[in-house]
């Protein structure tokens, strides 16, 4: 690297640009202090672009349609998932039809959300989480784990279901358990129908 001589005009240009950055660093401290991260320098060196790092990768699109039939197939393979087909294929056909769109790789949280509260106006709650939600949730946890897709935006798409209620309550009928036992207790301790005593009872 060739220095050029004090006192110099190379020396005095170059002074003046190294005047300049450190004029520049310090405007843009004092905008970053007071919460403005846009600041942009007007010397020509400083602001030429920087070549990105890497390069993104585009994946191709992946059929919502194809995802499912790959999965039933793996299904069925191995003996299972047989009325999942015809259970869950409707569910496939609304939800694309919800987004405007097929592919896989674009959906998101927010979409199955939207999908989730959409479907709510008109069916049960219980409806929704055990069919439709638990149907895409399956599928794109089956695409997750086949490293078919990075992650499940469905994994934490939920619906409550709030409990059953019940209009009498659970163990004998209109007859009380304690009823049975005082009858029971008024039955011939000969037998029953006459005939002879239980063994257990013989004393």
């Amino acid at each position: 690297m060739r220095c050029s001589p004090f006192g110099t005009p190379e020396w005095r240009s170059l002074a003046r640009l190294m005047c300049r950055a450190e004029y520049e660093a310090l405007e843009r401290v004092v905008e970053r202090d007071e919460g403005n991260y846009n600041g942009e320098t007007s010397i020509a060196f400083l602001a030429a672009p920087v070549a990105p790092l890497a390069t993104e990768i585009r994946q191709p699109p992946l059929s919502l349609d194809r995802l499912f039939d790959d999965y039933i197939s793996s299904r069925k393979s191995v003996g299972k998932g047989f009325g999942a087909d015809a259970r869950w294929k409707p569910v496939i056909k609304e939800l694309r039809k919800f987004i405007g769109h097929s592919d896989v790789r674009k959906l998101t949280k927010r979409d199955l959300l939207r999908w989730r509260d959409a479907k709510l106006q008109s069916l049960a709650p219980k409806t929704v989480s055990d069919v439709y939600l638990a149907c895409i949730r399956t599928i794109l946890q089956w695409a997750l784990e086949n490293d078919l897709l990075p992650a499940n935006e469905a994994a934490h798409v939920r619906q409550e279901v709030g409990k059953t209620i019940r209009n009498r309550e659970k163990g004998y009928g209109p007859v009380t358990g304690g009823e049975w036992l005082n009858a029971s207790g008024s039955v011939d301790r000969a037998g029953f129908a006459g005939g002879p005593a239980p063994a257990w009872d013989r004393s």
